[in-house]
C-alpha cells in the first residue's frame, strides 16, 4: 500500500506498507491520519525551536548553530544590527508599533540578504538582529551592510497615525578564529 501524507495541501511524505493480507480501508485511513498528525506536529515543533515567532527569522540558538558550522570558512562575515532608540520609540508609540517596527526591520534584512548570500538571519534579542553572510571581501561586506542600513533609514514604517522613520547601527567582523571573538568584534 502507498499512502501519501499531507498537511495543508502540501505533501509531507509517502508511507509504504507491505502486507501479505489485505488491509481494511478504515484502518488505512486511521494510519494515514495518525501519521499526518504526527508529522505535522514534528514539523511545527521544529519550526518553533528554530525560528523567532514574530519575525520568522532564525532564533538565537539556530544562529549559534549556523555560526559554529561556518566557522573559518573564507569570505564569511557576521554582523550585529540594533534598532536605534527602540525603547524610546516603543514607549512613545506603544508595543504594537514597536512590534511592527521589529517586523519591518526583519523584512528589510531579509530582502537585502537573500539566500544563498545569507547563511543565517536571526533575531537574537528584542531589538537585536544577527546576520551571517558571504561577501567577496571586507569592503564588499561593508557595502552590503551600508546598503541595508540606508534602505532601513529611507523606508519609514507607515501607520494610520504616523510615518515613523528609524535607523539602525551595524557592526561586523570576519568569521575567523572563535565565534565569540568575531561576535565581540562585531
Amino acid at each position: 500500500y502507498c499512502i501519501p501524507l499531507h498537511s495543508r495541501n502540501q505533501l509531507l511524505a509517502v508511507l509504504y506498507i507491505n502486507s501479505a493480507l489485505p488491509i481494511n480501508r478504515s484502518i488505512l485511513r486511521m494510519i494515514r491520519r495518525a501519521a499526518e498528525t504526527s508529522l505535522a506536529n514534528l514539523l511545527l515543533h521544529h519550526q518553533l525551536s528554530c525560528k523567532d515567532l514574530m519575525t520568522q527569522l532564525d532564533n538565537k540558538n539556530n544562529f549559534n548553530t549556523a555560526l559554529s558550522s561556518h566557522l573559518n570558512e573564507p569570505d564569511t562575515f557576521v554582523a550585529l544590527l540594533d534598532i536605534d532608540h527602540f525603547e524610546h520609540l516603543n514607549n512613545a508609540y506603544g508595543d504594537a508599533v514597536g512590534d511592527r517596527l521589529i517586523k519591518h526591520t526583519a523584512e528589510a534584512i531579509r530582502s537585502h540578504f537573500p539566500k544563498p548570500k545569507s547563511l543565517s538571519l536571526a533575531r537574537i534579542g528584542g531589538k537585536e538582529f544577527a546576520i551571517l553572510f558571504k561577501a567577496n571581501d571586507e569592503n564588499d561586506a561593508k557595502l552590503q551592510l551600508d546598503q541595508c542600513r540606508a534602505s532601513i533609514a529611507s523606508d519609514p514604517l507607515r501607520t494610520p497615525d504616523i510615518d515613523l522613520s528609524t535607523s539602525v547601527s551595524i557592526g561586523f567582523s570576519s568569521l575567523e578564529g572563535e565565534s565569540e571573538s568575531a561576535l565581540a568584534l562585531a
